[in-house]
Formats: structure tokens, sequence, C-alpha cells
């Protein structure tokens, strides 16, 4: 079992059994606390992305009704966080905080590499 879910204090099942997180059991008052959750919430996508070969990505799994691979799994997580990225640059604008790696960075904390010019 992963190490970041022991940690969760509650969780409930939806009517399929997927198992999700009883979000108003985490306490989300303390930004350094918050900081914490988002950074372990990373590790275990962090650890697939590092073990998993591109082979591995086409594998398949049922969910719900569904058969759907781990390639979709990824980009459905990535797809969720693009769009809650929006909404947090929208939120932090109307309070006329800057929020340069959100806007001007297009989403990137850090700046891309740049070109070497080829001959």
């Amino acid at each position: 079992m992963d190490a970041v879910s022991p940690r969760v204090p509650r969780w409930h099942a939806d009517d399929d059994g997927t198992r999700r997180v009883a979000e108003e059991s985490v306490p989300c008052d303390d930004p350094a606390l918050l900081a914490e959750w988002l950074a372990l919430s990373w590790q275990p996508i962090q650890r697939l992305l590092e073990e998993w070969t591109v082979d591995d990505l086409f594998h398949t799994y049922p969910l719900a009704e569904y058969v759907v691979s781990r390639q979709w799994t990824i980009w459905r997580i990535m797809s969720h966080d693009l769009h809650h990225g929006g909404q947090l640059a929208t939120m932090l604008a109307i309070q006329g905080i800057d929020a340069h790696e959100l806007r001007e960075l297009g989403g990137h904390v850090i700046l891309p590499p740049k070109a070497t010019p080829t001959s």
C-alpha cells in the first residue's frame, strides 16, 4: 500500500466501489499543511512515472463498467489538475494576487531550457 494512503483520516466509497478521500476530513485552513498534502498527493504519481516504461502505459484494468489504460488514467489526472490550475489563476487574479507561474508561464513553475541553435 502506498505510504500516503494511511495518512488520510477518512475515506468513502462511491456506488461503484471506488474509494475516495473524505475531503472534509483533511484540514485545509493551514497553508503549510495544504502544501504538505499537495506534495504528498504527488508522491504516488511520481513513483509510478519513474517505474513505468512506455509499454507499461498500455496496461489496462477495469474501472466501473469500463476498461481503461494506465495512460488514460495519467491523462485524466493531468487534465483534472490543469482545470484546477485555471481556477486558481482566476481566483488569485480576482484578488489582485500575482500568479506569474500560472499566467505568464502558462502553468509552468520553471522555464523550459533554451534551444541550442543547430548548424
